[in-house]
């Protein structure tokens, strides 16, 4: 596929299969399980080179719990929310979900969000 034929939604939908990817921390070799291709195909898709087939994103989608939304909704102005977060913060939204209890990834959310805060009222002092 030539540089000319990598289309902007091509690359975004790779970027959202790359988010979905960290968030579950898996690796590229097994989303290329998942979707029937090779590893390096999976680089492919998710640099936008190359275009995944609607059957291979779907089986990846239910594979994965996730909505075929996730990958092809975006809000206004083109930019999907996921995109303005870090793989670092995609990574720890993973862990958090894959906690067992509800109780508990709520425990964590409003810590991360009290760090945040004092984080906040330290750099306005």
């Amino acid at each position: 596929m030539s540089e000319k034929s990598v289309s902007a939604f091509d690359r975004r939908l790779g970027r959202r299969l790359q988010q979905a990817r960290l968030i579950k921390g898996l690796t590229q070799q097994q989303i290329g399980a998942i979707a029937g291709v090779s590893w390096q195909q999976v680089q492919k898709y998710e640099s936008g080179q190359n275009r995944i087939s609607a059957e291979r994103l779907y089986k990846v989608s239910q594979t994965l719990g996730l909505s075929l939304m996730f990958f092809l909704e975006d809000e206004p102005g083109g930019e999907c929310g996921a995109d303005r977060l870090s793989d670092e913060a995609l990574r720890l939204a993973g862990q958090i979900d894959a906690l067992p209890d509800r109780l508990i990834r709520y425990g964590v959310s409003n810590l991360v969000s009290s760090i945040g805060r004092a984080w906040e009222r330290r750099e306005r002092s």
